[in-house]
């Protein structure tokens, strides 16, 4: 069974009243947008955790990343943790798939956003997040899901 990710915080009317006020906007709709933004903006400054990260394209050199001995012992642990195991399938698993690149995801500090996969299950999941973050999400529990039915 994979984890649920907590859910991004949304802006009270309070917050969102809060940023209006400093926008010179006659478009009511277009000015709520603005300082939904500039609220979630304000945010992240504060706690880079707050909200995910879906895509590794968000993250600064990411390919750098990935071969830091900081990663490396990420990766292993996970991997034991699984037996080795994909969560899609009964394949071995070789990678591990990021369902979230936030800060203390890439510290080591959470590692419940991480799974292990096997490539062929990694490049499925992949294929549908180019379609959108939660199609991506929807697959890799689909896949879970049918293992489990199966064990």
């Amino acid at each position: 069974m994979i984890q649920s990710l907590p859910l991004d915080p949304e802006p009270t009317q309070s917050d969102i009243q809060q940023h209006v006020k400093s926008i010179k906007c006659n478009d009511g709709d277009a000015a709520r947008l603005i300082a939904e933004i500039l609220w979630r903006c304000s945010k992240r400054k504060e706690n880079p955790n707050l909200f995910a990260v879906p895509f590794a394209s968000d993250v600064p050199d990411y390919p750098a990343y990935l071969t830091t001995p900081l990663w490396r012992g990420i990766r292993t642990v996970v991997l034991r943790a699984a037996s080795n195991e994909c969560v899609g399938c009964n394949k071995p698993a070789a990678q591990v798939h990021h369902r979230d690149y936030r800060p203390r995801v890439l510290a080591g500090e959470d590692l419940t956003p991480l799974v292990a996969i096997c490539a062929e299950c990694h490049e499925k999941v992949e294929m549908a997040k180019r379609e959108s973050w939660q199609a991506g999400e929807r697959l890799l529990q689909k896949l879970a899901a049918e293992k489990d039915r199966l064990r």
